[in-house]
């Protein structure tokens, strides 16, 4: 699957510049794996900071276990996108632990 920043809801504030830049891709690797991608926008911050270049992503069984690890991962972090219904399907969040990681987390119901 590929998305570009105009074809979501926030196209309306994405700068025009960003618009065509891919807010999703991801390539299947293997046994359930996949590769995902995204560019950053000028609205997602200041540009590359070592350690903002990647994200941990981690798929659940369940809406529960979704917000129990989440909870586990952001205490003492940051919560960048709470735990909600995304406009794509998927219950999902993002936060930085304690230690700067950046993780991503998503239940996707019956999508699979």
């Amino acid at each position: 699957m590929i998305q570009r920043f105009k074809e979501t809801p926030e196209a309306g504030q994405t700068p025009a510049a960003d618009l065509d830049k891919l807010m999703h891709i991801a390539l299947p690797i293997g046994n359930g794996n996949i590769l995902m991608g995204t560019d950053v926008i000028s609205p997602m911050g200041d540009g590359f900071v070592q350690g903002n270049n990647f994200h941990l992503s981690i798929h659940t069984e369940s809406e529960d276990e979704t917000r129990k690890l989440f909870k586990a991962l952001s205490a003492g972090g940051t919560v960048t996108v709470p735990l909600d219904k995304m406009f794509w399907g998927s219950f999902f969040g993002m936060c930085t632990d304690r230690f700067g990681v950046s993780w991503m987390l998503s239940y996707d119901g019956n999508q699979q």
